[in-house]
Parts: structure tokens; sequence; C-alpha cells
């Protein structure tokens, strides 16, 4: 075990030398770190003492800055690695929850986003997110200190999960009421307003996650039985496949739900996607150029309800969202 949080944990993200997550629960919302050296269970690093601190979801980081979307205050902040503070919001609501405790950071005044961010990601320039209810995928400056924000799309089903490369942005729609109202889409990342989104993928059934390589979008439907599956990374979307359950086999996936891949630039050896079976307690990988002809790996079983994943140099990270921990095996 790395963590234990000990409440719902939302989703965690690793740099080189720490891993952060962000921990729901009506009594104690809060961002969290650990080094991956030495003993302990972490420590909090933002707490309900920030007003804008109530159900933290998707957290992202890079070399300056954690950055974290909160669902309830449809907050979106950031957390500095050099002064170990808050700093003023990327964006936020109006100031209207009480007052700011002592030192925290001046409010946010720019213009109100839409509710209910759930996932973000990060580049150079800008942090991107998705409106889970205001069926938006946005952008704002990485360093804007109470900067704008810009919708690339607007009208989507329940964006839930995004990825960026140096080009696109790339998200799931988890879809309306029917199960198979789901899509995967693209668009690039200069994109405002009124452009229309590329669709990689329709009529999936309940896509949750996503991630991304240079040749491919790999995603989640997270029912059961599920499916992982992947797609050209500019589509068409005749070139679907589905990585797992292999046609040919009787295995079914028990809601496969969060989704990584080793990066591009990864060094010698294999690359592989891993993915996370909720239901089946389960942690699986495939070799990156599998062609939904091979069995998965499981990487660990006996698992309780595992949910976000993440993989960093030579380590996978998951969570286990039955029992508040955070956990890791070899690659």
């Amino acid at each position: 075990m790395v963590a234990q949080g000990g409440q719902s944990i939302a989703d965690i993200a690793v740099d080189d030398t720490d891993m952060y997550w962000t921990q729901g629960g009506a009594m104690a919302p809060s961002l969290n770190k650990k080094a991956f050296a030495g003993a302990g269970s972490g420590m909090a690093l933002v707490t309900s003492s920030d007003v804008l601190m109530s159900d933290p979801r998707g957290v992202a980081v890079d070399g300056l800055f954690v950055y974290w979307v909160d669902y309830t205050t449809g907050a979106l902040e950031r957390w500095d690695k050099m002064s170990g503070a808050l700093t003023t919001p990327i964006v936020a609501p109006p100031p209207d929850a009480g007052p700011l405790p002592d030192g925290a950071p001046p409010p946010y005044t720019g213009p109100t986003p839409p509710s209910t961010p759930n996932d973000i990601a990060v580049d150079a320039d800008n942090v991107y997110w998705v409106s889970f209810e205001g069926g938006q995928v946005l952008r704002a400056p990485r360093n804007g200190d109470g900067g704008t924000w810009v919708a690339i799309a607007s009208g989507e089903d329940h964006p839930i999960a995004i990825a960026v490369d140096d080009v696109n942005v790339y998200w799931v729609d988890y879809g309306g009421t029917q199960v198979g109202s789901g899509s995967v889409k693209q668009a690039p990342k200069t994109s405002a307003g009124g452009s229309v989104p590329l669709v990689l993928a329709q009529n999936e059934a309940r896509p949750w996650d996503i991630a991304i390589d240079r040749t491919s979008v790999y995603w989640t439907n997270k029912v059961n039985p599920g499916q992982v599956k992947k797609v050209p990374i500019d589509g068409p979307m005749s070139a679907i496949v589905t990585l797992a359950p292999p046609p040919t086999s009787t295995l079914r996936l028990g809601a496969p739900s969060g989704i990584a891949v080793d990066p591009d630039d990864a060094g010698a050896g294999l690359r592989y996607i891993y993915w996370t079976n909720y239901d089946d307690n389960t942690v699986m990988r495939l070799p990156i150029d599998a062609d939904g002809g091979q069995q998965p790996f499981v990487l660990a079983s006996g698992q309780s309800n595992p949910a976000a994943i993440a993989v960093k140099d030579n380590n996978v990270y998951w969570v286990n969202a039955a029992l508040g921990t955070i956990l890791k095996v070899a690659k």
C-alpha cells in the first residue's frame, strides 16, 4: 500500500518524486501528497478551510503546480509546489462562500465558469477541464490568476474525462439516459465556441476514462460486461478496435474504470495499456500494439473496487475505492 486516505479518493496524479490525490467526503475533503520515498500515509495540502474545497475530483500536476477541480463549488484551483501554498483560483464562482482564512490568496474575480467540473489536464500553457452537467470542454491560462476561460466545445452529453497532446484535446461523453449514448471526441486546443468536434467513436456504453499516446486514443466503457477500446488519434470510426475482452474469448470485464498508458518516450522495452476493473477487483494490462486478439495480463487481483489509475517509470498506481487506499505494483 502506498497511501491510505480513509475517505473517497477521486483521482491520483504523480510526478518524479511525489503522488497527489483528491479526497472527498462530507467531513474531510482535501488535496493530499505523499513522497514515494519514506514511510507514512501522506499529508493534506489543502483542506476544507479553503472555502472552495468541497468535492474535489480530477487532479493534474506539472513542474510548478498541482491543479484540481471541485465538482460542488465549480472551482479550478492551484497549489504552488515551491511555496507550498494556494494561489488565486484559476476559475471559481463568485466569492460568496464566506470570509477567506488567514493567509489565503486574493479571491478570483473573473467570469463564473460552468458548474460540475469533473476532470482536468494541463500542458505548458493552459489547463483544460470538462463540465459534466454543463456539457462543456474548457480551457484557461495555466498561470492566470483570475483570468478568463474559453469554451472549446459546448452542448456535449455529460463529458466526464479529458486528455491533451500537443495539438488537440480529447474527451469522453458519458452519455444520457440511454446506455449506448456515449461518445469519444477530439477538437483542436485552440478551438473556441462554435467549432464542431471530431467524433472518434459513438454509441458507446458509458465511456468513463480516456488516455492517449501519439498514435491512438484509448478508453474504458464502465458497464458490466464492459470493454477497453482504441481508435487512431484522428479516426476514422471504422478503425475502432476492441482491445478487451478479445472477441474469441469467454473473458468478461466487470466495469472497466480508470485507464493509463505508458508514455511515448518510455524508453526501451514494451509499452503497455493499463486499466482497472471496478466490479471484478482486478488491474490489467495489454501491450500497446495489441490488436484485439490478445488475452489481458492480470497485474493485481482481489482488490476493492479499483478505480483511478496512473503510471510512472517502473510502477503502476491505483485507487481502491472501497477502502480509500492507493496501491502500486511493478510493471
